[in-house]
């Protein structure tokens, strides 16, 4: 499974990642910052499956920095494969 989101750079090859054990990200999707200044301004939404918890969480994460931003718990696990994008 995979176990992290990352952010490579391919011009200078510099990269950042979310990781967190025992915890399984979807597919992330990119919301842009209103205001957008630089092309990753903006926050990343995935929903994680926290297996040791037997949970899943949306996990909202800084594009740019990849930092934890927040994390909403659900209470029950959301099957991998469930993905999409909604306007």
């Amino acid at each position: 499974f995979y176990n992290q989101l990352i952010k490579i750079d391919i011009h200078s090859k510099e990269h950042r990642y979310w990781y967190e054990k025992n915890c399984y990200p979807g597919e992330p999707i990119f919301v842009a910052s209103p205001e957008k200044e630089s092309e990753d301004d903006g926050v990343l939404l995935s929903v994680v499956l926290d297996a040791h918890a037997q949970h899943s969480f949306l996990l909202i994460v800084d594009a740019q920095t990849m930092n934890e931003i927040a994390r909403v718990e659900l209470p029950h696990a959301i099957l991998f494969g469930y993905h999409g994008m909604f306007r």
